[in-house]
């Protein structure tokens, strides 16, 4: 992931900072995942480090400052699912009492600031101050503020599938076959649109897209009016593009940023006109943005890209 201090990367149960002039190492830091993959997170000035529990050792989340990699906290969390940042917070799903559970920490003390069970925890977002969660058996979408725990709405039945959010808008897909965008804050319907698509959602300032197969669509997150829907091509020399390729979309201000199964590639976001490609023979990891710039990880190194 990228921070203005540099890139933190992480390879082997170590999370180091690299300089972003030239990649060399700023510092370095172990974290016990017991061979665990682990999962990065960023939180202001703090990186997160959490991995899942395996053969018996118990999943955990280490605290990080991103300046000098000293340790902030670390917290044991069993039967990990997943964990994402929303702000100055991060969410952990895990397994609990035999269903799913979330819990929200201040990132920057490891505070306890929420605990839900019974939401599903991969279909959960963190936007801001908010969590937004699905119950169990998709019955429910609720939202609740961090601070307090309060309970700011919730729609039930035909409101089960949550896609994304941001602190303005979320978005779900319906049984009905049509995404819907809502306000955050109150959960109000803002407008809703028909799509054959049904993968990946990436959430921008003024637009979010969905992807899927070969196809990468764009709307605006006000209004749900679509910008344009394209298909973008294998980089030059690629074998055919495989059936059921599907796309993982960043954006990145007036770019649209998707990754592939072993491609990189960058549209623009006014129009989906492709201005760069590029061929990995690895899966490429999802990326991170800042400041221009673009981060990930495929085979076997951390890669930076300047998006100018």
């Amino acid at each position: 992931m990228l921070h203005p201090l540099g890139v933190v990367a992480e390879a082997g149960g170590v999370v180091r900072l690299l300089a972003l002039a030239d990649g060399a190492t700023r510092w370095e830091r172990n974290v016990p995942a017991q061979g665990a993959e682990v999962t990065l997170c960023r939180s202001g000035d703090t990186v997160l480090a959490i991995w899942p529990a395996v053969a018996g050792a118990a999943g955990g989340i280490t605290a990080l400052a991103i300046a000098d990699g000293r340790e902030l906290w670390r917290r044991p969390v069993p039967a990990l699912l997943r964990g994402e940042s929303g702000g100055q917070y991060v969410a952990i799903a895990a397994q609990r009492d035999g269903g799913e559970s979330v819990t929200v920490f201040e990132a920057a003390t490891g505070k306890e600031m929420l605990a839900l069970d019974r939401v599903a925890g991969f279909r959960s977002a963190l936007v801001q101050g908010v969590l937004l969660a699905q119950s169990t058996g998709g019955t429910a979408l609720a939202a609740y503020r961090v601070a307090g725990g309060e309970k700011l709405w919730q729609l039930a039945d035909h409101w089960t599938h949550l896609v994304a959010g941001d602190s303005r808008h979320c978005y779900t897909f319906g049984p009905d076959g049509r995404y819907y965008g809502l306000a955050t804050a109150t959960g109000r319907q803002r407008w809703s649109t028909r799509t054959p698509l049904d993968g990946q959602i990436g959430v921008g300032p003024t637009e979010y897209c969905a992807a899927t197969d070969t196809r990468v669509w764009c709307v605006e997150a006000a209004t749900g009016i679509e910008r344009w829907r394209v298909t973008p091509p294998p980089p030059v020399g690629a074998d055919p593009a495989p059936p059921g390729r599907r796309w993982l979309p960043t954006l990145a201000d007036d770019y649209v940023c998707l990754t592939g199964r072993g491609e990189l590639a960058v549209l623009d976001a006014a129009d989906g006109s492709i201005t760069a490609q590029v061929q990995f023979p690895a899966k490429v990891q999802p990326l991170t943005y800042a400041a221009g710039r673009l981060a990930h990880m495929a085979d076997g190194a951390t890669w930076l890209h300047a998006l100018d």
